[in-house]
């Protein structure tokens, strides 16, 4: 895909739909990253806005250690610091999105992890918080990634997960709400409490999306 001439529907459409995967999406968004905010900007993306804007009404203590999961170029950081978060640290696959996140200064460490192939370079319960926003769709993450993140976030911890409604209902990929019969299954065996999911207008442009908040067991 020539990333100079697509139009920004067409970037996203490529780079959500699942057609790009593994490496060729890590070049995708490697060689969008310059115009990453920019193009998602044109096209009314408010998930970030979502993301810190729960984050900052479930998280009291605006100085404890929190993870942006799939942090790309750094928006829910931002958007985060201006809600008076001080701890901030971002993983993602896409180095020239990392160096932009990076740039923004809301974080105090950014750096490269591909959770299909690896998983969070952190140790247990490092976080007292975890965020992730636009991560769950085709090509991208899925619900095998809830354990890797409870396991990274300390007992009685929150996890934020912030995606466009379509996804979980119509794509194949989340077999059309694979995702609440995970998070069920977690519950169960005490890996995750599911606490609630939210619909939120105008994630996308006038797309709808839903927030889930779940939190780690207490010890």
């Amino acid at each position: 895909m020539d990333m100079t001439t697509s139009t920004y529907w067409d970037l996203i459409n490529a780079t959500c739909s699942g057609e790009l995967r593994g490496q060729a999406l890590q070049t995708a968004y490697n060689d969008w990253s310059p115009k990453y905010n920019q193009d998602y900007a044109k096209a009314a993306y408010n998930g970030p806005k979502i993301g810190a804007m729960k984050m900052a009404e479930i998280i009291r203590d605006k100085h404890c250690q929190i993870l942006d999961v799939g942090c790309g170029t750094g928006q829910v950081g931002e958007l985060m610091a201006k809600r008076g978060f001080t701890n901030l640290h971002g993983v993602d696959f896409s180095e020239k999105s990392i160096e932009v996140a990076r740039a923004t200064g809301c974080y105090r460490s950014v750096r490269y992890a591909d959770l299909l192939n690896g998983g969070i370079p952190d140790k247990d319960n490092e976080y007292d918080a975890l965020v992730t926003v636009g991560t769950f769709c085709p090509g991208h993450l899925n619900t095998p990634c809830f354990p890797e993140f409870a396991r990274v976030v300390k007992p009685g911890g929150l996890i934020v997960l912030v995606m466009r409604e379509a996804n979980l209902f119509n794509s194949p990929e989340f077999n059309n709400g694979q995702v609440d019969s995970a998070i069920v299954e977690l519950s169960k065996n005490g890996t995750l409490r599911y606490l609630k999911r939210e619909w939120v207008p105008n994630y996308l442009d006038d797309m709808p999306g839903i927030i889930f908040v779940f939190q780690t067991p207490e010890i």
